[in-house]
């Protein structure tokens, strides 16, 4: 057919391009393919089920945020979200990975005052002194 570009016709043309030239366009292409996702929205993908199951819960005595076990998370958790071992992984531990989900709001954003780098430690200790 005339006038029609083939995927071969493109392959060519970005064959002429210099090697700089090459990785822009390639750059370019892929962030129009696969767009980077939003802090916030990895953050709901990856800590949006065990939200779910912090959600209803209420902290610890002595503690400032609510703490569901791992074994109740690898359990109930469906094949999309990460496995309790990987989120340990991310964060260091099970209890900092709850401190963090329990801090987690539904946009994706942490609650007020809540920098989102945790030491759990401190966290329970600063809850001990107000309470």
């Amino acid at each position: 057919m005339k006038g029609r570009l083939t995927a071969n016709d493109a392959l060519w043309m970005l064959a002429q391009l210099d090697p700089d030239t090459q990785r822009k366009v390639r750059r370019r292409l892929a962030l129009r393919l696969a767009p980077p996702v939003s802090s916030a929205v990895g953050r709901v993908r990856e800590l949006g089920f065990a939200a779910q199951l912090l959600r209803p819960l209420e902290p610890r005595p002595g503690w400032s945020f609510a703490y569901v076990p791992r074994r109740q998370y690898d359990e109930l958790r469906p094949p999309t979200s990460p496995s309790s071992a990987s989120l340990v992984t991310r964060y260091g531990s099970w209890a900092e990975a709850c401190l963090r989900t329990y801090n987690l709001l539904p946009d994706g954003s942490y609650r007020p005052g809540f920098a989102g780098a945790g030491d759990v430690r401190a966290s329970i200790r600063a809850s001990r002194q107000q309470g």
